[in-house]
């Protein structure tokens, strides 16, 4: 005797189980013989009752409906139903928030990717200890990536509305950072220039790179300045804009517009990149981190501490913004960051050499 769940279909408007008995289909409810002798079979009925009478979206019944046909067929279909369900919570809410498309493809990503981490845990069925070893287990020893893999989670078990599970975060360590002071950007220089290529405008990648230590400006940001947005009598420049991965014109990460306050060697700068910035080619830019790491290497072979990514010439900007005496809320305005995010990198960097120094100089002062 074998047992099936049926869809809505007719004049029938609910889900339904059924006995398969000699070709007949046989609804079975509590008055069915095998409902008292089977566990099973009460719980599925019990289950199928809730979501007949939910108002949850089809979608979700569905994907429901479907991990109770594998409970009840024996079959093991748990990272099956997982994807459904995902896929359901990225048609019902994600395609319908306010945000860019490529921001739509990293949620999948990351969110199958926690399911993978999962594995054949139920994020339906499973408890709240079962998910969470799962995930702990894939990345463990306080792997930061955690955080983001159960942030998702989390949203997809609310939009299941499964209150009772609540995945754990890692606290959040402060992170490790690579920078290099302005002293270091000539060596880089030279050895950018030493990088024998011919489809790159070597000069005015090195102008990127300054422009990017002395302003603390993202890439898209760069490309995106006009001559406008300079304020040459305060050495200012108004960040309101940048070209995106789409290479279209786009308001900055994070909707945030802002007044970035330069360093002096900014004013040499600014003019000369708008001249040169339309010989950095695209496909530069999307390499530009591999080039400079590659040149720091080559100027620095014995200092690791100062193979720079591309993003460390914002590090590099941010650290000597402290070195001056500016706060981390100011940190964060010129940046475009939240305080939190600028203290997790830069917590450990507020008392430098050149900041005690000037704290030991306040405090002899208040002692005259």
């Amino acid at each position: 005797m074998s047992f099936r769940l049926f869809s809505p279909s007719g004049r029938f408007k609910r889900f339904r189980i059924k006995e398969l008995n000699n070709e007949r289909f046989i609804a079975v409810d509590e008055k069915h013989p095998s409902y008292k002798s089977s566990a099973e079979i009460r719980f599925v009925v019990r289950e199928l009752k809730k979501l007949n009478e939910s108002s949850e979206s089809k979608h979700v019944v569905k994907s429901k409906v479907l991990a109770l046909k594998a409970r009840l067929d024996g079959e093991s279909q748990a990272s099956q139903s997982n994807t459904e369900l995902a896929e359901a919570y990225l048609r019902d809410v994600m395609s319908r928030r306010k945000i860019k498309s490529v921001s739509k493809k990293t949620a999948r990503q990351y969110l199958m990717r926690a399911l993978k981490a999962i594995g054949s845990v139920s994020i339906q069925h499973g408890s709240e200890d079962e998910i969470q070893r799962a995930l702990d287990s894939s990345y463990p020893n306080e792997d930061q990536r955690q955080r983001q893999l159960a942030m998702y989670l989390n949203c997809l078990l609310g939009y299941l509305k499964r209150d009772d599970v609540l995945i754990q975060k890692y606290r959040q360590s402060v992170s490790s950072i690579k920078f290099v002071r302005p002293e270091d950007i000539e060596p880089i220089a030279n050895a950018l220039r030493s990088i024998e290529t011919r489809e790159i405008n070597m000069e005015a990648f090195i102008l990127m790179v300054k422009m990017a230590v002395f302003s603390g400006l993202r890439v898209g940001e760069l490309f995106a300045l006009q001559r406008s947005d300079y304020d040459e009598r305060n050495n200012r420049i108004f960040v309101s804009k940048q070209i995106d991965t789409n290479q279209l014109l786009d308001v900055p990460k994070g909707r945030k517009t802002r007044i970035v306050a330069c360093f002096p060697e900014m004013k040499t700068l600014y003019f000369d990149w708008l001249k040169q910035k339309s010989k950095v080619p695209f496909e530069v830019r999307v390499r530009a981190a591999r080039i400079l790491t590659q040149a720091c290497k080559k100027a620095f072979p014995d200092e690791p501490e100062k193979w720079i990514v591309f993003h460390g010439c914002r590090h590099s900007f941010a650290i000597r913004c402290l070195e001056a005496g500016l706060t981390m809320e100011m940190i964060a305005r010129q940046l475009g960051n939240t305080v939190k995010v600028c203290e997790r990198y830069y917590t450990g960097f507020v008392h430098t050499d050149v900041t005690l120094d000037q704290v030991s100089k306040l405090l002899s002062k208040s002692d005259a």
